[in-house]
């Protein structure tokens, strides 16, 4: 059974996670994941009765990405079901088209009473999506309409950094402006960002909202990043550029100089710069940071004073890869990551509270999830918070999947019960490359290189982290 700190340390304990730990938390509950997958909150929030989940079956689908680099298999076909407390019950039908790349150029989404949206994409040289057309009808045979469209664009050094977002939506008569936005880089003649500005559309202008200053120091790394944002000030009643959080004094394990978000520190131990030691202030408080690195795991660990109470307080969050588990008679894989995080209350050096919050994401090769849970506990005995499972079933001669079963926690009876269910089927080798070569010695067919947010690498780089895939087996390895 967990035990409860006094009132005074919970009241410190959510002062800090509002304005420092939570920097560190922010994009990890339910936020920035391995893959591309959907949050188990998205899953699970405002559903206590477990009814279908719309954010999962309107998510981006799945991208079955074969362990034989010549075979890029996709199922044309996909049928989502919602758990109605006693049986599956069919939700909505897709059906999609893909290029010899795999991307998905269009697709036709039919619910149970008919209603039908229609989406083509186009992407960038750099397999990025550059325009989303969408129409609507109210039968898969009815006249469409227009619906929705979006464009984008992106850095031409950071290619997958949206620098103009301008989305959309048709109102009956008229295109009305939905979510645009510009991310404007500034770099230096080393070629490093100095300086990012957000702005978003507001009345008619690009109204900037958020701004990033990087400052180099001689040695050509960043010494200095203070970001700032434009908040209300209800005292005045008028809008003022409020500096957010500054972190200085910094010294990289590694850097490369393309920095263009500081908000959610975990990006700063992840990645091509990764932080080893800084000062971090978030408005008035102030906390050191130190990260230890083991290849590409990290431990990373925020300490604040509190002068007036006498108290210190000291955060630490640990990443860990989990071992891949692979079916030694397929092509399917997985590969998941363990986050451990311990925060401990001290009044001069003796301890008197502590709480450990321990995550856990797994995830197959088709972006699927297998298990996403969070646990609180006090270092010995753990209790679950929000839990989400999957079952997938896959072809045996290919590999790819079949059926994707998804299994959630409800809060009031504590059991984990059915949620959600795809069926994939119609699948195609989209490919049209021909077939690798096999290795003549060990008939191995050769390795496969993705990024530690699961995207395929066609030219890894030297001194970089990437999941290395042969004959279906995975392993994290650095270059």
């Amino acid at each position: 059974m967990l035990t409860f700190a006094p009132l005074i340390i919970l009241y410190y304990y959510h002062l800090l996670m509002k304005k420092i730990y939570a920097l560190l938390l922010c994009s990890l509950l339910g936020g920035n994941i391995l893959l591309a997958s959907p949050s188990f909150k998205s899953l699970m929030k405002g559903n206590p009765k477990n009814t279908p989940r719309k954010a999962i079956s309107d998510r981006e689908k799945f991208s079955s990405r074969s362990s034989r680099a010549a075979e890029i298999w996709r199922a044309k076909t996909q049928k989502s079901f919602g758990w109605n407390g006693t049986r599956w019950e069919l939700e909505e039908t897709y059906k999609t088209d893909y290029d010899s790349n795999g991307l998905k150029t269009a697709q036709t989404v039919t619910d149970i009473e008919g209603f039908t949206t229609k989406e083509t994409y186009t992407y960038n040289e750099n397999g990025m999506l550059q325009t989303r057309f969408a129409e609507v009808a109210e039968s898969p045979n009815g006249v469409f309409s227009n619906s929705s469209k979006l464009s984008r664009e992106y850095d031409t050094v950071l290619t997958s950094f949206i620098t103009v977002n301008n989305q959309e939506l048709w109102t009956g008569e008229a295109w009305v402006p939905s979510n645009n936005y510009t991310q404007t880089i500034t770099r230096n003649e080393q070629g490093n960002i100095t300086a990012m500005e957000r702005s978003v559309y507001y009345m008619g202008i690009m109204d900037p909202v958020y701004r990033l200053k990087i400052e180099y120091g001689a040695d050509g790394k960043a010494s200095r990043m203070e970001e700032s944002e434009l908040t209300y000030d209800y005292a005045s009643e008028e809008y003022e550029w409020v500096v957010s959080t500054v972190i200085e004094d910094i010294i990289w394990e590694e850097t490369n100089g393309q920095i263009v978000n500081i908000s959610e520190l975990n990006d700063l131990f992840e990645g091509d710069n990764r932080i080893k030691s800084a000062t971090v202030t978030v408005e008035d408080m102030t906390a050191s940071l130190n990260v230890e690195y083991e290849g590409p795991e990290y431990t990373a660990t925020l300490a604040f004073f509190d002068e007036e109470e006498g108290m210190n307080v000291e955060s630490s969050i640990s990443l860990s890869y989990l071992d891949s588990a692979t079916d030694p008679d397929s092509n399917h894989w997985t590969i998941g990551r363990e986050y451990l995080t311990t925060t401990r209350f001290m009044m001069t050096s003796l301890p008197i509270y502590e709480e450990n919050v321990r995550e856990t994401y797994v995830y197959d090769n088709n972006d699927l999830i297998i298990l996403e849970k969070v646990e609180i506990g006090n270092g010995e005995d753990w209790e679950i918070e929000d839990m989400v499972t999957g079952n997938v079933k896959y072809d045996e001669e290919k590999g790819y999947p079949l059926s994707w079963t998804v299994a959630a926690l409800d809060y009031e009876s504590g059991q984990v019960v059915n949620s959600f269910r795809a069926l994939y089927s119609d699948y195609e080798d989209v490919s049209v490359a021909g077939v690798e070569e096999i290795s003549p010695e060990t008939g191995d067919y050769p390795a496969i290189y993705y990024n530690l947010q699961g995207m395929r690498v066609d030219k890894p780089q030297a001194g970089a982290f990437y999941i290395k895939v042969v004959n279906g087996k995975s392993t994290v390895i650095r270059l």
